[in-house]
C-alpha cells in the first residue's frame, strides 16, 4: 500500500483530519485483544479512546505486527501504536517479560506458557507508545498527556481493571428499596 507522505506535523494531521489512527496487536492480552463477540478491548484500547476524546477527534484502530510497525508509522498508515509495546533494545528476545498478573492471563489462555516469579525485588518492564521516529512534537505531546493521565488517576484505575483483574471481581448490587428494605428480591 502506497501512502503519500504527511504534510505538516503528525499532530496537525490528526487535528486537521479529525481522526487518530492507533495501531494495535489483536492478541495482546490485557492491552489490546478481541472478545468472543469481536469487540476490541484492553488497557491500551481504553487509553486510545481517552486520548481521542481529549483531542476531540474520531478514533480508528489499525492492526499491526512488529515487523511492519516502523514502516507503518513512517508512512502515515497509523499515527501511533498503543499495545503494551516493550521498550527494549532487543525486540525479539527468547522470553517474554510481563507482570505476574499479565503472565497469568497468558498462561490461562495459552496453557503451554507459565509464569516464573522473581524471588526478590522486582522487574520493571519499560513500556512505550510508538510514534514516528523523529516526531518531537508528537513525542512531547504524548509524554505530557500520559503524565496528566497518571496524575489524575486514569492510568492507575485502568491498570487495576485490566492488569490486576478488577474486571473479573464481583461487585455488590446497588442498594435498592425493593431488595434492602422490603426484601422482595434477593
Amino acid at each position: 500500500m502506497c501512502v503519500p507522505p504527511l504534510a505538516g506535523t503528525r499532530l496537525d494531521h490528526i487535528l486537521r483530519d479529525g481522526v487518530l489512527q492507533v495501531g494495535y496487536r489483536p492478541n495482546n492480552l490485557a492491552c489490546s485483544f478481541l472478545t468472543q463477540r469481536g469487540e476490541l478491548v484492553g488497557f491500551d484500547v481504553e487509553m486510545a479512546h481517552i486520548l481521542a476524546e481529549d483531542l476531540g477527534v474520531e478514533l480508528e484502530f489499525v492492526p499491526f505486527e512488529f515487523d511492519s510497525l516502523g514502516r507503518m508509522l513512517q508512512s502515515g498508515q497509523m499515527d501511533m501504536a498503543m499495545s503494551c509495546i516493550a521498550s527494549l533494545p532487543d525486540r525479539y528476545a527468547y522470553a517474554l517479560m510481563l507482570s505476574a498478573e499479565e503472565g497469568s492471563a497468558y498462561s490461562y489462555r495459552y496453557p503451554r506458557y507459565t509464569v516464573a516469579r522473581v524471588r526478590s525485588g522486582g522487574i520493571r518492564l519499560p513500556a512505550a507508545y510508538a510514534i514516528p521516529k523523529g516526531d518531537v512534537e508528537m513525542m512531547e505531546f504524548v509524554s505530557n498527556w500520559i503524565e496528566l493521565k497518571r496524575k489524575d488517576g486514569t492510568i492507575d484505575s485502568l491498570y487495576e481493571y485490566w492488569m490486576l483483574g478488577g474486571a473479573s471481581r464481583s461487585q455488590e448490587p446497588r442498594w435498592s428499596i425493593i431488595r434492602n428494605v422490603l426484601g422482595w428480591v434477593d
